[in-house]
Order: C-alpha cells, then sequence, then structure tokens
C-alpha cells in the first residue's frame, strides 16, 4: 500500500526549545538539510534519525512515522491498468471497480495497482460512505441514462452508474456479482416469453424482474431507404455492410432469426456495442443496417423496419429488494414522471414500468 512520512520533528524541536542551528548540529547535519526534513522534502538515513531521536530524548517513532494513503482493495470487473480511472460500488458486502463506460463520465477513483491475486487497489476521489450509495446497473437500453438522472433528482445521496452491455453479458456480471442490476430483453424461443427463462436458467436463487419498458427491435436505414431493404432476407447474399453486436445479445441472435440464415452467410461488418452504436453506423455510412430498437432510429432520423416487440426488464437478487439503494431505484421506476419522460421520446411503452414479477430457481 502506497504510504507517505508523517515527520514532527519542529513540534519535538520547539517543544523542547531547541533553535534549528542547534539541533542540526547535534544531529551532525547542516541547517538546510534539517529544515528539509522538517518539511518533509527529505528522508533522513537511519542513522540521522536517530541522532535527532537522541538529542530530542524521545523516539524514532515519535519523529516520524507512516500514513496510510486513501487506498482500497477492490474487485476489478474489467482490466484496469494503474492510472486509469474507475467507477466504485460496493455489491454484496464486496467494493468492485469497473471503467467507466462514457469517457466523459466522471470518475470515483484512480487505479493505483495493477490486479493481484483478483484484487487491484485504487485510490477513491469521495468518501467511501458516499461511494457505498452508487448503484451499479449493466444492461444496452439507452434510457437506463435517463433513469439514472431521475434517480439522482429524487435521491440525493444514491447514484446509478451505468454500465453498457448486451443482456447476456449483463445477466453473467449479475451472476458474478459486480453489479446489483442486470438489464435484459432476452426472449426464449421454444415459449416466445420474455427474460423470465433465461434468468430461471442461470440463476439458483430468488430473483425479480422488474418491467421498464416495452418496445420494437428492428432493422436501421439510411433515410429513404436506398437499397430497398422490405425483409431480413434481403440481406442475405448482398453486398452490405451490417453494424453487428456481439454475440450473446438478443439483437444479434434477432438478426440471425429474421433472416433464416447462418451467420457464416451474412454479411460482415463492423462491431456494434450498443443499439445507439448500430444507429450511428448507419447514420454515418459506416454499415448499410443493422438491428437497434426504435427510438435510436428515431433519434438519428433513420427508416426502421420492425422485427420483433420486446419487453426489456430489469433483473436483480430478490434478498437485495431491501436494501435503501435498490428501494430508492424501484421507487423512481413507480413515477408518473419517469413514465412521461420515456413515453415523450418515442419508441418506447412505459405503461406498465415498475411491475414486479418474482422467478423462482429451476428445482433439481
Amino acid at each position: 500500500m502506497k504510504t507517505d512520512v508523517i515527520v514532527r520533528v519542529r513540534e519535538r524541536r520547539e517543544a523542547a526549545k531547541w533553535a534549528q542551528a542547534a539541533l542540526a548540529e547535534r544531529a551532525g547535519i547542516s541547517r538546510q538539510a534539517l529544515s528539509a526534513i522538517e518539511s518533509g522534502r527529505q528522508v533522513p538515513s537511519t542513522a540521522i534519525a536517530l541522532r535527532l531521536a537522541d538529542a530530542l530524548a524521545c523516539r524514532v517513532e515519535d519523529l516520524f512515522g507512516l500514513e496510510a494513503s486513501n487506498t482500497l482493495a477492490v474487485r476489478a470487473a474489467t482490466p484496469l491498468a494503474p492510472g486509469a480511472r474507475a467507477l466504485l460500488g460496493r455489491v454484496r458486502g464486496a467494493w468492485v471497480a469497473h471503467g467507466p463506460a462514457r469517457a466523459r463520465e466522471s470518475a470515483d477513483a484512480v487505479v493505483s495497482s495493477a490486479p493481484k491475486r483478483g484484487a487491484s487497489t485504487v485510490e477513491p476521489l469521495f468518501d467511501l460512505e458516499a461511494l457505498e450509495q452508487n448503484v451499479f446497473v449493466a444492461g444496452c437500453a439507452p434510457i437506463l441514462g435517463l433513469l439514472g438522472e431521475r434517480l439522482a433528482a429524487s435521491s440525493a445521496n444514491v447514484r446509478l452508474r451505468w454500465m453498457t452491455a448486451g443482456s447476456t453479458a449483463a445477466l453473467e456480471q449479475l451472476q458474478a456479482g459486480v453489479v446489483h442490476v442486470a438489464g435484459s430483453h432476452l426472449v426464449d424461443r421454444r415459449t416466445g416469453q420474455s427474460n423470465v427463462p433465461a434468468v430461471r436458467a442461470r440463476f439458483a436463487e430468488r430473483m425479480l424482474v422488474v418491467h421498464l419498458v416495452r418496445w420494437r427491435q428492428g432493422l436501421l436505414l439510411a433515410p429513404g431507404n436506398p437499397l430497398g431493404i422490405q425483409s431480413a432476407e434481403d440481406l442475405v447474399g448482398r453486398d452490405l455492410e451490417i453494424a453487428w453486436r456481439e454475440r450473446g445479445s438478443e439483437a444479434h441472435k434477432l438478426l440471425v432469426r429474421a433472416t433464416g440464415a447462418k451467420k457464416k452467410d451474412l454479411p460482415g461488418g463492423p462491431l456494434a456495442t450498443s443499439h445507439t452504436a448500430v444507429a450511428q453506423a448507419v447514420a454515418f455510412g459506416a454499415a448499410d443496417t443493422g438491428v437497434a430498437i426504435e427510438s435510436e432510429a428515431l433519434a438519428y432520423g433513420l427508416d426502421f423496419l420492425p422485427l420483433a416487440e420486446e419487453r426489456f426488464d430489469l433483473v436483480l437478487h430478490a434478498d437485495t429488494a431491501d436494501d435503501p439503494r435498490i428501494v430508492r431505484l424501484l421507487d423512481t421506476l413507480d413515477r408518473r414522471a419517469l413514465r412521461s419522460d420515456i413515453q415523450a421520446i418515442g419508441g418506447y411503452d412505459a405503461s406498465a414500468a415498475g411491475h414486479v414479477a418474482t422467478v423462482e430457481p429451476e428445482r433439481a
């Protein structure tokens, strides 16, 4: 752990009514050297420290000490190099650090050391009591940012920290204990049910699935649809660039299902890590199309070809429902102002936001 030297030589010297020059002579050093030691600009050798203690009739420990710096051992949810900025939160009793999802997002800490035996050391930039109020939410819905702003407006302490992740990755982070809440819009192909089957299959404990919004997901196309794409099947065998979401995301699965083809038979293209990234790729000409939600097509003035209607839910451990931070988050979902704000964006149905379903684990 990084430490700083506490120097009490001046206090001891003045209490003993010694002049600086007299003490320096007794210790066998120059007055300038003693001045540098007293100000902390110079760390004395063992011999000089002993002579200073002898002259002042005290122990070396009375003159010099070590003060631990404000560092904290954390579990790094993502690779973090020394000097990197990090977000901090306490998840199920353990401190966790994530890299900021957005470049200009304010950080909670700076990494002091690289991972060692599964832990990193960070220097917090705020009091730990304040950082304990952070709620980590992983998910791909752009309105999680809006939810965070609404939560901050209604609570002076609790702050939502949003980690952009596809549904499968978000559930994996929840299972790994590095986030408090996971956002998901996974559809079970056998039953057509959203999220609950995936949650039940993954977690061996009681979980809560809290509804946030319904949306349509589909192909985003340049304004006017210049390529004349009328269905997902039109993508097969075409010389196109598709902005692909990562494997495991529902957008990736939906595109492959809708085309009726295998992934290897579909056009390639850039990897887009979010719905917004897909919209930007199409809007800026880096891709011809990609699957994302309708609200992002509206935001970027793109054409939209719907492929499926889905529900986006928040998933959390049932035993965290009485955590004051989670209570405030769920209370925010019940507010009419949040639902009205989401509806006004376009492309979302937030009429049932806040509805909670309990999911029991699968029986062995």
